[in-house]
Order: C-alpha cells, then structure tokens, then sequence
C-alpha cells in the first residue's frame, strides 16, 4: 500500500483504504478499481491524495501515457501513416516527450506533478475529434504556431496549477491555450507566412484572427464558453491598449489573460524574422516593465515564480564573459540567480570555482544558456 497523488493515479489502480468527501461520505470503498472517469470524479472534487495496492509486478506494466499513445493511436489508425493527423500526433508526441516539458515548473515536486497531469490531459484532449481537426489545420498551417501553441498550453498549465485550478478549470484552461490562435487557420496562408512588414490593410485583417477563432471554437458545443475567450481576448491587454475590443482588466477573462501572457513571453523568447530572441532574463525585465500596464502584475509575480527560467545545474554565459553553474534562484528575482563561476573569459578553467549573486551584482547578467 502507498500514498499517492490523485495526479498519479491511472486507470487500473486499487483503493487501498476508503476515499472520503469532505463531508465524511464515503466516495469509493476498500478495493475499487479505478478507471479514467472515476479518476476525472476524485480531481472535480479536490481530493488530494489516495491510497492504493501496490501493483504486482508479474510482467512489466506499461506507463499509463503509453497506453494512452495506443490508444491513440488505435482510433487513428484510419489515418494513412502519412496523413496530415498521424503527422501532428507524432509532432505532439515529441513535444511532449522533448525538454520543453520538462524543467519547466520551479519546484522539483510540483514539476513531477505537473509532467504527470499535462501529458494525460493533451492525449484526452486529441481524442476529440473536434480538437484533433483544429490542431492538424494548425499544424498544416504553419509549424511554428502548432509548436507555439504548445509551448503556451505548457506555461498556461503550470500557472494554472500554481492557482489551484481544479480539473474542470485545468481543462478547460488547457483547451483556450492550445486554440487560442486558431483563428490564423481562417487567415490567407500568404498573410500568415509573411516575413515583410505588413500593411495597415494586412494587418486589420491579421487582428481579425481573434474574432475567426472565437467563432470557430463556439461553433463546437463541448467547448466553454471560457476557452474559447482566449482566442477572442488574448490580444487585450490589461489597461486597455489591446485588440479587437480594447478590454481592460477584469473585463478580460482571467484564462485570457494568461495566455496573453504566457503567448508574449514564449514569442519573446523565440526568434522572429524581424529580430532575434530575447535572452531569458530579457523578457523578465520586459514582463516587469510590463505590470498593470500589459498585465497583471500579480499575475506576473506568479507566473515569473512557477516558470523555472534558470533551472538549479544549468550552465549559464554572463555579460562578463564568465561561464558558470547556477546554484540557487530565488523566486522573487528568477532571473538574476546565484552563479558558480567554473571558466574565466578567456575559457581558463576555475580550479577554486567561486559565487556570483546576480542579485547583488547587478552589471552583471546572463547572456546565454549552455549545453
């Protein structure tokens, strides 16, 4: 018998003691199977966390997400190898399974957790038709905004778990970050791809992309209403300068206003034909600058808190030319971690490896990330 996360669980486990509400009743007894739905129940309700029966390990169990890819993958199996869906499930599948997911959440426990919910939520999610459909026009559309895309429901996720979203609100969060610019698939693909700088015209018609979205998600009735605001609202900004109904503050939908979020800080970070990525602490300073004027500022504080942007043992280049080890990051100041200097600038290496506290040190900032 052990204590386990409801985030742990997967279909097949066994109730080792009884589950209760939080009333007392009594939710599941002594030696209930669990199935996904059931599971889905525990999470609606707030249960934290559940005793279960070891598993016997008579032959080698396979990982739940794995049976999910199966699964999957069986009900796609109508899909030629080739087609445009086999395509983006194996892109998602790889996403899912590259470092974009990983290290992500600052807290080694709470990133455990989150690893274990955001796979099994994605893979549920692509086995409705609806949303396999709009995620492989995506995909044709442009790889970069499928993988953009992505990349923002990751972010989104973990700062919704960091709100204590229960599964409902998780779900539904998760459906707005990873729609929220399908309206670009309702868009010429010459206007989409574009590398030059628009025209006023062009651009009016690009800002239209909001509205398409918000049309085509509510053309689905198993999609909320509060998902589907995020591709209506997630170009509003919080003092009212945004687009296409200039909201402001509590007049955006608080999903929406993560994904603006989470959507600016990942397209900051990633290259664009017109400049370069922003280096990490780049866009930390630009999303401080940014407080209750684009968003939030407390939503800021909490995403900066629970997006690991210097994980602990990754190796960093400063300003200075020095290269070194982060060693501890607060999480009021992410960006400006502590440093163990490990090469000189003249690629020397430091025998006596030494601390630099980017807080205290503030001429001095980190460049670049290393291999």
């Amino acid at each position: 018998m052990k204590k386990v996360s409801v985030w742990e669980l997967t279909s097949g486990d066994i109730v080792a003691k009884p589950i209760h509400s939080a009333n007392g009743n009594v939710l599941l007894r002594e030696g209930k199977q669990l199935t996904d739905e059931l599971i889905q129940r525990l999470r609606n309700r707030n249960i934290k966390t559940v005793y279960i029966h070891d598993k016997t390990p008579v032959h080698a169990a396979k990982p739940a997400v794995d049976e999910q890819k199966e699964h999957i993958s069986g009900e796609r199996s109508a899909f030629p190898y080739h087609s445009p869906e086999q395509k983006m499930m194996r892109a998602l599948t790889q996403f899912l399974d590259s470092c974009h997911v990983k290290g992500l959440a600052a807290d080694a426990f709470f990133e455990g957790k989150f690893r274990i919910y955001f796979r099994h939520m994605i893979y549920d999610l692509v086995s409705s038709p609806f949303l396999l459909e709009q995620l492989t026009a995506l995909y044709k559309l442009d790889l970069f905004l499928f993988q953009h895309s992505l990349q923002v429901a990751v972010s989104a996720a973990v700062v919704g778990m960091a709100q204590e979203f229960d599964f409902g609100q998780l779900r539904e969060l998760t459906i707005g970050a990873l729609c929220f610019d399908i309206g670009m698939t309702r868009l010429p693909e010459q206007l989409v791809r574009k590398t030059e700088p628009l025209t006023e015209a062009e651009r009016d018609e690009l800002e239209k992309h909001t509205i398409y979205g918000y049309q085509i998600l509510c053309s689905h009735k198993d999609i909320p209403q509060s998902a589907a605001l995020c591709a209506l609202q997630h170009h509003e900004r919080y003092d009212g300068t945004g687009y296409p109904y200039r909201a402001k503050q509590s007049g955006i939908h608080p999903y929406a206003q993560i994904v603006a979020l989470c959507d600016v800080f990942n397209a900051l970070v990633s290259p664009r034909h017109y400049r370069d990525a922003y280096t990490l602490s780049e866009a930390v300073e630009f999303l401080y600058g940014a407080g209750n004027k684009y968003f939030d500022v407390s939503l800021i504080k909490l995403f900066l808190k629970h997006i690991c942007v210097y994980p602990v043992e990754s190796k960093v280049l400063l300003s200075n030319g020095k290269v070194g080890v982060v060693t501890f990051a607060d999480h009021e100041t992410v960006h400006r971690p502590v440093v163990k200097v490990i090469r000189e600038p003249d690629g020397s290496v430091v025998h006596s490896p030494y601390e630099i506290d980017l807080k205290q040190n503030v001429d001095v900032v980190i460049v670049n990330t290393l291999e």
